[in-house]
């Protein structure tokens, strides 16, 4: 079953948050790339597939209106639903939605979410990487956790989780900057190696497959 892709629904808003008020049943969620036509939507798609997830998509820097990538059209033909999803797509900014309303929110890159956070530092306990995500939500609910579920939502564990993940090693630097962070999705659109946009594909909808199956399991658990 779907969850609810794409609606637009209002402009960003300050930073100041309510009572957390987000109900553990349907988590809302919103994926962020640059472009918003290939990670982001890829990605969400995946996630949509979960009926209680609640998935939108944007970019930071987004032609508005424009289709989803071919690379993104073609593998996505291959899944039930896919080519209807990736023929009714049209990108949207990330100032078209108000980010107040979302549990999670998941960007390709640390640069994106560092971008998102000083932008509104009231949300940045709502902001993780896709891979971040990912591997902070592998692991089944505890008690302990399950009540901060219930009492602060599913942001509230990740970021309880956040530090169990592995210490990253200083980046390497090369010619032309620091090497990708592996809780990075990067983006290969418009680079030259086709392959590599394919293989980037396919790891956002990996990742949105997996992250999907983990917060659904947390909203089943008997506690939440």
């Amino acid at each position: 079953m779907y969850g609810t892709v794409r609606k637009p629904i209002g402009a960003v808003g300050g930073d100041n948050l309510s009572k957390h008020n987000f109900d553990p049943q349907l988590v809302t969620t919103l994926v962020v790339c640059s472009a918003n036509i290939c990670r982001s939507p890829t990605a969400a798609f995946a996630l949509s597939q979960f009926s209680r997830l609640s998935i939108q998509s944007a970019g930071i820097r987004p032609v508005t209106g424009a289709n989803i990538c071919q690379t993104a059209a073609h593998q996505l033909s291959e899944i039930p639903g896919g080519s209807e999803y990736a023929g009714e797509f049209s990108s949207q900014g990330i100032e078209t939605v108000d980010l107040r309303s979302f549990e999670l929110i998941l960007t390709a890159t640390g640069s994106i979410r560092g971008k998102l956070v000083q932008q509104n530092p009231g949300l940045r306990g709502r902001i993780f990487t896709l891979l971040e995500s990912r591997h902070l939500a592998e692991r089944a609910l505890s008690s302990e956790e399950c009540t901060i579920l219930n009492e602060g939502g599913m942001s509230q564990v990740l970021v309880r989780r956040r530090g169990t993940l592995p210490t990253q090693a200083p980046t390497r630097r090369w010619l032309r900057g620091r090497s990708p962070s592996p809780l990075d999705l990067i983006d290969t659109h418009g680079t030259r190696s086709q392959r590599k946009h394919e293989k980037t594909i396919a790891q956002a909808l990996a990742v949105g497959y997996r992250l999907g199956e983990s917060l659904t399991s947390w909203c089943a658990t008997p506690e939440a």
